[in-house]
């Protein structure tokens, strides 16, 4: 979705609107949605990159943006919304994921719209 968001909240998200009128009455709504937000302070000693360490100071953690972006995202796709996360991190706005994938540093995880009543 290449929408511009100038002021916008994330309620104001919902499926791209210049989509030409000979395709499906359908909205034009994406299969799959991938969300990299970044990750929460950790707890190590390991310095961060100056830059990473700007963003971090100039917007903290926000849990409950954090939850209203996975909702706006649920309900802006057909067939799922994949996370990245920190292995030992909390899952995004604390919903259960439907199903989950780990690698040695992270984890995906994998919510279905059809799961969730939002």
């Amino acid at each position: 979705m290449s929408q511009l968001m100038s002021n916008a909240t994330l309620t104001d998200v919902g499926p791209p609107t210049n989509a030409p009128s000979h395709h499906s009455p359908l909205p034009e709504f994406p299969d799959v949605i991938y969300l990299d937000p970044m990750f929460p302070k950790s707890k190590n000693s390991a310095l961060v990159k100056k830059n990473i360490k700007f963003l971090q100071n100039i917007l903290p953690p926000n849990d409950a943006k954090d939850a209203e972006l996975i909702r706006v995202a649920l309900r802006s796709c057909r067939r799922r919304v994949v996370v990245k996360r920190p292995i030992g991190a909390a899952c995004l706005g604390n919903l259960k994921t439907t199903n989950f994938v780990k690698s040695n540093r992270y984890r995906f995880d994998i919510y279905t719209p059809k799961s969730f009543k939002l």
